[in-house]
């Protein structure tokens, strides 16, 4: 979690030659020179960037190194799972691809890039 008042505050410390004049929005705050405008979204978007991948405890992840997820050939299907993956070092979703040829499975998108998978979560009982 990113605490916004103290990295604005870090932000104009550091960069108190810039005009940080701010407009106040109903919702939000924005400064009303557009390069102080984008050297905050920077500074922010450098913070999230900086923040582990959120992992739910809900979700068992497996390495990768451990167990690749099943594969039945017969069915010559695509199945879905969770993946967190090192080309984009965040957790998406990709297809675990079983060709029926006898060729190896592999992740259609992300490929030896994903370390991590996991079942999709079940959905909420209420829906």
């Amino acid at each position: 979690m990113i605490d916004l008042t103290h990295e604005r505050t870090l932000f104009e410390e550091k960069f108190a030659d810039l005009d940080l004049t701010v407009v106040t929005y109903m919702d939000h705050v924005e400064y009303y020179d557009p390069e102080t405008q984008a050297a905050w979204n920077a500074w922010v978007a450098a913070k999230i960037s900086m923040l582990p991948p959120v992992i739910t405890s809900t979700v068992e992840w497996i390495n990768m190194s451990d167990q690749q997820p099943p594969t039945d050939p017969e069915a010559n299907t695509n199945w879905e799972y969770l993946v967190y993956d090192t080309l984009n070092n965040r957790v998406s979703h990709d297809y675990w691809v079983c060709p029926s040829n006898g060729t190896k499975p592999f992740w259609n998108h992300y490929g030896n890039h994903v370390i991590y998978w996991a079942f999709l979560p079940l959905p909420h009982p209420k829906f």
